[in-house]
């Protein structure tokens, strides 16, 4: 059986970074052209905008790069999260699950081993969390 690499996905990371930029133009134009540019909005302003400006940089970092986010193959599992790669043995995998956070409506991938457990974000990949668990299930049986 032949690695199965899932990465970001591609859509989901265009669309936020054109509503990012969107909002960026949005907030400047309102705080230059509504007439109420007191000190107090240019600190808002300053603060909402080096965060939005971050967040077009990772999701723009994370586009361009590319990188497999989970990679699964007869002997392993690897998990690349935040540019921090982890390896799991199928054969020292105790527990894995998939759960959806209700408040948020996230998913995680938990893989557990008797050293540590790793808890990662899958809803932003390019694969469901239910296609996810069926490829779990597959190599986990192997």
């Amino acid at each position: 059986m032949e690695n199965i690499e899932i990465r970001q996905n591609k859509k989901a990371l265009i669309f936020v970074t054109i509503l990012f930029t969107l909002a960026i133009i949005g907030v400047s134009y309102y705080i230059y052209f509504s007439g109420e540019f007191r000190n107090t909005w240019k600190i808002i302003y300053a603060l909402l905008t080096v965060s939005l400006i971050y967040s077009i940089y990772i999701a723009s970092r994370k586009f361009i790069r590319n990188e497999p986010v989970l990679t699964f193959n007869q002997s392993e599992i690897r998990i690349n999260d935040k540019r921090k790669p982890v390896s799991f043995l199928w054969l020292q995998v105790i527990d894995w699950k998939i759960e959806e956070d209700e408040e948020s409506g996230t998913c995680y991938l938990t893989v557990e081993t008797a050293d540590q457990k790793k808890k990662i974000n899958i809803s932003w990949l390019s694969k469901k969390p239910g296609e996810i668990e069926e490829i779990m299930n597959i190599y986990k049986r192997k």
